[in-house]
């Protein structure tokens, strides 16, 4: 979850996301409160539902390369279509979904990127109790600036990224049961360093396998006892990597939880246990393990405002020299308000700690942002919005200030849907 906060999501993935986590009913925040006159309609043609969309984006950046010295500022235009399809049918379900992310730089035309992704995945309703759920997807990407594993390239790093998920849910009055093999590849393009050849960033390519069974139990009403395992696989094409370290592993997490809902005012869901992630055959990475944990509560303060809070601390893949992973700490805080029935306001305030293992270095990463969305119809939203980063980066490296720095965005743009 610490890589949702700063790396990538797919639609594929918020699937798995709800199918792992059956928590009890959930608070209607102001996000997620209905409004059928300002929702879109969709096109409809049989028994699919499409909803094509348009964005267009103005940002501005002062730190363009999230560098400390001799910052670059400069504008940003975005340009961001997308469709998605939903079958309407009364059981099993279809769904599509394809999109891009076509950035182009006023000065700063190395910086220029085109992203883009596709997706499907499904329900199958086997009886009333018991559902399966499948999908794939796949993604071509750009690594954004500042991220934990940048290497400092003239260009950004692409990279194409396949995801692919099957899940069995079956519920059995207060018990529930789902479990969920998953798939993810991940391929890295070479990119143009500043000075000399360009950067190898192919020993970064893998495949990672994963599986997790977990079961649950109402004991009360709107609370739920649950308990999740779960075991991965992490295959590296390049053995050993650049810098000569062996990066197969494989790992596990246990844990036990509460999901809730209180009067339906508050809920979520907390959970602690144990992971761990051993290395192969390297003797020189060390192997992580230790406590890990989460929480996600969502507080309807007012019927107009939600305050949500999330903390998680799980184990995240490096390739930076002589580290073996890292322990990924986030905090955040959002408060969203709805000052109009049209019009949105929200504010956030994060953290996150990265302590890599096996080297001292521990990055610390702040951010902070606010943002409106005015939906004038169900066709047309703008939104606005500004963001500050900063990183904070402790190591044994005398150069490690080299990796600190301040960034502020701006942003405004316009949406047009059907």
């Amino acid at each position: 979850m610490a890589k949702k906060f700063v790396g990538i999501g797919l639609t594929v993935l918020s699937v798995v996301v709800l199918v792992s986590f059956e928590a009890a009913a959930q608070v209607e925040t102001v996000k997620t409160r209905p409004r059928p006159e300002l929702e879109p309609l969709g096109v409809r043609a049989g028994s699919f539902l499409f909803f094509p969309k348009m964005e267009v984006q103005e940002e501005y950046t002062d730190n363009v390369f999230a560098s400390r010295h001799n910052t670059k500022d400069d504008f940003i235009t975005s340009v961001k279509p997308g469709l998605s399809v939903e079958s309407d049918w009364n059981n099993h379900a279809v769904n599509f979904s394809t999109g891009g992310n076509f950035g182009f730089y006023a000065d700063k035309n190395s910086q220029n990127f085109r992203d883009w992704n596709a997706s499907a995945d499904g329900r199958l309703d086997v009886t009333r109790d018991i559902a399966l759920f499948g999908g794939g997807g796949y993604a071509r990407l750009h690594q954004e600036r500042g991220s934990p594993d940048e290497t400092g390239t003239k260009e950004p790093v692409k990279y194409n990224f396949w995801s692919g998920f099957a899940s069995y849910v079956h519920t059995l009055d207060s018990l529930n049961f789902t479990l969920t093999p998953e798939f993810r590849r991940y391929a890295y393009s070479d990119a143009q360093s500043f000075v000399g050849p360009s950067s190898n960033e192919h020993d970064r390519d893998r495949n990672e396998y994963s599986v997790s069974f977990r079961t649950g139990y109402e004991f009360a009403p709107a609370y739920e006892g649950f308990v999740r395992f779960g075991g991965n696989r992490r295959n590296y094409d390049d053995t050993p990597d650049d810098n000569g370290f062996d990066r197969d592993s494989w790992g596990y997490e246990a844990v036990v939880g509460l999901a809730f809902d209180l009067s339906g005012v508050t809920s979520g869901d907390v959970y602690a246990g144990y992971q761990k992630q051993r290395l192969n055959d390297d003797a020189n990475l060390d192997n992580l393990s230790g406590p890990t944990f989460g929480a996600s509560i969502d507080w309807s303060a007012t019927t107009l405002t939600t305050v949500g809070a999330k903390v998680v601390r799980n184990i995240e893949t490096t390739t930076f020299s002589g580290a073996s992973g890292y322990w990924a700490t986030l905090g955040e805080i959002t408060v969203d308000h709805e000052l109009l029935r049209n019009l949105l306001l929200n504010g956030s305030f994060g953290v996150v700690s990265n302590d890599y293992e096996g080297r001292r270095r521990n990055d610390w990463i702040y951010t902070a942002g606010v943002g409106a969305r005015y939906m004038m119809n169900r066709h047309l939203y703008a939104n606005f919005g500004y963001r500050f980063r900063s990183r904070d980066s402790r190591h044994e490296d005398t150069a490690a200030g080299s990796r600190d720095y301040i960034e502020n965005r701006v942003r405004i743009s316009l949406e047009a849907q059907l």
